[in-house]
């Protein structure tokens, strides 16, 4: 999921600034657990690419995906 988010990134269909839907909406909207949904939102933050400001405002999207060492 965290490489989905970063695809969608890559693709343009968010971009920094935006908003992510909540953790629960993408869990219901796809059936799966919320900690799944958690544990990828942890992973795209590991990488730079999306803040999570509980409580105010949701996550959004901070940045591009780093370029990766080939």
């Amino acid at each position: 999921m965290a490489a989905q988010i970063e695809e969608a990134i890559n693709l343009g269909v968010f971009a920094p600034g935006d908003r992510l839907p909540s953790q629960r909406a993408i869990a219901d909207d796809l059936g799966f657990h919320l900690n799944t949904v958690n544990a990828a939102f942890r992973e795209a933050a590991r990488r730079g690419l999306i803040r999570s400001n509980i409580g105010r405002g949701g996550t959004i999207v901070i940045g591009s995906p780093l370029p990766r060492a080939s």
